[in-house]
């Protein structure tokens, strides 16, 4: 690789050149932490809905019921923010109607 090319770069230009690269790295890691965050949130979701059905039992009593409420809730909370951006976001729309769901199975009618 031939670096004396470089030379032929005025300073100016290529202090712009890395600051631009610098401010589009910055970018780049704003976007991956968006991500992680996003999988880890629908992860954690998904970990608590597996956890919530083994453990849910038909009758519950009503202090299980509202402590499963809570659950619920936590977990559509979890989905919700997941960025619209990231890729797993499909995934977590496509589980947030049956969580809904069942939380109206739980809440009390009215």
């Amino acid at each position: 690789m031939d670096f004396g090319v470089c030379k032929a770069v005025p300073r100016s230009v290529a202090f712009l050149l890395i600051a631009q690269y610098r401010a589009n790295l910055g970018q780049v890691e704003v976007r991956l932490q968006a991500e992680q965050d996003s999988v880890q949130a629908l992860d954690q979701a998904k970990d608590q809905v597996e956890q919530l059905v083994a453990n849910t039992q038909a009758d519950l009593n009503s202090a299980n019921r509202k402590l499963v409420i809570g659950q619920l809730q936590g977990i559509i909370n979890r989905l919700e923010k997941v960025s619209s951006d990231a890729t797993s976001y499909l995934e977590a729309q496509q589980l947030l109607p049956s969580v809904k769901n069942k939380l109206n199975q739980f809440q009390p009618q009215q």
